[in-house]
């Protein structure tokens, strides 16, 4: 039986892709992207939106629309961009996903109070109840999660993520300064 070509190896150190023939112009050993921990965690965000936007259907909210509901509740007066960075979002689908919530009645929009070319969002009564009504179904799904990874190695897990953020924002400033 044929191995799937596409398939990610199981292995933590990555393996040349053996898939690259000689004559391709990316033959390159030792570089296997589909291996690298920012992959892995694009995968897993990616399957978590997914999860988290199946269980938040019947509340009639998306996952990136709930992030929103949760940072603005940690951080009312935000406005669009500060909001595209506490939830990792491109500013322009932040801004998308805030003008549907206005739309939903979720959000509203005023003029900030310090600089009137701002706007700063705040959740209406109708944001509360649904952040309300969804953060069960959030927790019941990382209460899944854990059943088969315990919380010690997520714990464990975070500490590291941690970490890695930090390296990468040092390293950013270096080559992003030069």
């Amino acid at each position: 039986m044929d191995s799937d070509p596409t398939a990610v190896p199981e292995q933590t150190k990555p393996e040349r892709d053996k898939s690259l023939s000689k004559e391709s112009p990316i033959d390159v050993p030792d570089f296997n992207p589909r291996n690298w921990p920012m992959a892995w965690l694009i995968r897993v965000e990616r399957e978590h939106m997914l999860n988290a936007t199946a269980v938040l259907a019947k509340n009639d909210l998306a996952h990136r629309e709930f992030r929103v509901l949760v940072e603005l509740s940690r951080s009312e007066g935000a406005g669009v961009a500060e909001m595209a960075l506490m939830t990792s979002s491109e500013r322009s689908t932040t801004s998308r996903t805030v003008e549907r919530m206005i739309h939903k009645g979720l959000v509203t929009r005023r003029p900030s109070a310090t600089d009137q070319r701002r706007s700063s969002l705040y959740l209406t009564d109708a944001g509360r109840r649904k952040i309300a009504d969804s953060v069960p179904l959030i927790r019941n799904l990382f209460d899944q999660y854990e059943e088969d990874l315990p919380h010690e190695e997520i714990a464990a897990l975070v500490e590291t993520l941690k970490r890695l953020n930090d390296i990468v924002k040092r390293v950013g400033q270096k080559v992003r300064d030069k």
